[in-house]
């Protein structure tokens, strides 16, 4: 039998703290947004109560290729961009990914398609 008390409460128990998911968007400029209907890429980090977490990385996909919201898809108004697909993909793959949405450079958005498709 345990034994309440008042001041400790169930706190000697050492009960994980409830589990959270924190989703993180990013917009074709690379800046934060709420909505993942403008986003083209994400961030998932999931704490499962403990000392633990896991983040996940995805990327847009259409048409077996990855959407380059500065070039190839520049046109694509929010209904078009919801066509495309969130893929998981590395997380290295992601910051080079997230840099081209930053930068604008091509060679970030060359570097994060070749490690895709490793």
């Amino acid at each position: 039998m345990i034994k309440k008390d008042k001041d400790k409460g169930l706190e000697f128990l050492k009960l994980p703290n409830k589990p959270t998911t924190i989703i993180s968007f990013l917009d074709r400029n690379g800046e934060l947004c709420e909505e993942e209907g403008k986003s083209v890429a994400k961030r998932v980090e999931n704490f499962n109560g403990y000392s633990d977490s896991s983040i996940h990385y995805f990327i847009r996909f259409g048409n077996g290729e990855v959407l380059d919201p500065h070039e190839a898809h520049s046109h694509l108004n929010q209904q078009r961009l919801k066509r495309f697909q969130f893929r998981k993909v590395t997380s290295h793959a992601w910051d080079e990914y997230s840099k081209y949405l930053s930068n604008k450079e091509r060679r970030y958005f060359t570097n994060a398609r070749r490690l895709i498709m490793e």
